[in-house]
């Protein structure tokens, strides 16, 4: 190789590092200036020769094979979607997310680079905490304020890992305790009073869980889950911010009781929804309608039905569009991330199994892969936490050793 040609994959490698940290803040922020940096970082990573390092990542983390064989398996469905061809490939296209963490572990080159990610990280979480308050505060125009939040449940999907990040450095016992734990205490407050996003809520509620038995004994974390129930339980019937939970209970009841009235509410869309897929699935049980074609099948099926976009549930939408070998696929993906957690250090482990669980939860209630925000959110997360927790020594032999990645 010439030296201008390693120079060149050299710069391209170190801007490529510089640029993660931004399009971690842009995930939470721009959907625009996410596109254009996760475009820029792919276009890095192939000028910098990582795409070498493909194999050996994918042994080391088999989280990058099932993501990209799943991406395989939705981009063969294209030549059998009931979707036009434009429309299949559109819908395609917003499963790039899936190629995220194979790039992005290749650029997080040392254990400096991740934890400097991951300050961004939480500056970017806690700035979306800050700016919540001032929504809800009416401190500024609604106009300017909506610019920098997302919509209440992916808000609330950001907050409850944010509140399970400040148990864990609450729990380590280290600097800035009283920082934490003022954050924890917001996030508390953002979650139940001020955005009241159910999905968020049950996140946080079983992340706290979570917490309780990765760091204590089983009858500590029985205990303390029990105090948490009953924390929530007197939330539930004792303050005026539990509407929305009922809510949600009623209309799940009347929509059983077939109440015209509930189609359009939003718990009442979201099952009809859910019905309206379930139907599709069992008439295409083993290959699916292809990626993009659930939409057009439902307008062929039911053609008085309002337009359904996605079910809001990411099983339901994979199997949907690949069968039942595409939830299967989508269900190893997802242990694959749980297995790699058990061969990490203990707070990466546990972060990154907090990480899952936020994952679990979120694709019942959403398209967490196909949504953009989250997808973007949840498989940068998942690199950042995936990735070698680099020694010292392994660092050095980065810049002796420049012709292999040596996180891998």
């Amino acid at each position: 190789m010439s030296k201008n040609s390693c120079s060149l994959q050299h710069q391209s490698l170190s801007i490529g590092e510089k640029s993660l940290p931004f399009f971690i803040v842009a995930i939470h922020f721009s959907t625009s200036i996410t596109l254009i940096l996760s475009i820029l970082i792919a276009l890095l990573w192939l000028v910098s020769g990582s795409i070498k390092d493909t194999n050996h990542i994918i042994k080391q983390i088999p989280a990058t094979f099932y993501a990209l064989l799943l991406l395989g398996s939705l981009t063969l469905s294209v030549t059998y979607s009931a979707a036009p061809f434009s429309q299949a490939f559109a819908t395609l296209s917003k499963y790039r997310t899936l190629l995220l963490p194979l790039i992005l572990i290749a650029l997080l080159t040392s254990e400096k680079q991740r934890r400097y990610c991951e300050k961004f990280l939480l500056t970017s979480l806690i700035a979306a905490l800050i700016f919540s308050f001032v929504d809800y505060f009416n401190l500024l125009p609604h106009n300017f304020v909506d610019h920098f939040l997302k919509s209440r449940i992916t808000h609330s999907i950001f907050m409850a890992f944010l509140g399970f990040f400040c148990l864990h450095r609450l729990y380590e016992n280290g600097q800035h305790r009283a920082l934490w734990t003022i954050v924890l205490i917001l996030v508390g407050l953002n979650l139940f009073l001020a955005t009241d996003g159910r999905t968020g809520q049950l996140t946080f509620l079983l992340l706290a869980v979570l917490f309780f038995l990765q760091a204590f004994s089983f009858r500590t974390a029985l205990i303390l889950g029990i105090a948490t129930l009953t924390a929530f339980v007197v939330f539930l019937f004792f303050s005026p911010h539990a509407g929305r939970f009922f809510e949600g209970i009623n209309e799940s009841i009347n929509f059983y009781h077939n109440d015209p009235n509930v189609d359009e509410t939003s718990m009442g869309l979201r099952l009809g929804w859910w019905r309206d897929t379930l139907t599709i699935i069992w008439q295409s049980p083993w290959l699916g309608e292809g990626v993009g074609g659930l939409p057009y099948r439902v307008q062929q099926v039911f053609p008085g039905r309002s337009a359904l976009v996605n079910p809001h549930n990411e099983y339901l939408l994979m199997t949907s569009q690949l069968g039942i070998s595409g939830l299967l696929l989508f269900v190893a993906f997802l242990a694959s991330i749980l297995r790699r957690a058990t061969s990490l250090p203990q707070t990466q482990r546990w972060l990154l199994q907090g990480i899952w669980l936020n994952l679990l939860i979120s694709c019942v209630f959403n398209s967490s892969i196909f949504d953009h925000t989250e997808g973007h959110w949840f498989m940068t997360l998942i690199a950042l936490y995936s990735a070698p927790l680099l020694t010292s020594q392994t660092c050095l032999a980065s810049v002796s050793s420049p012709k292999t990645n040596p996180n891998i």
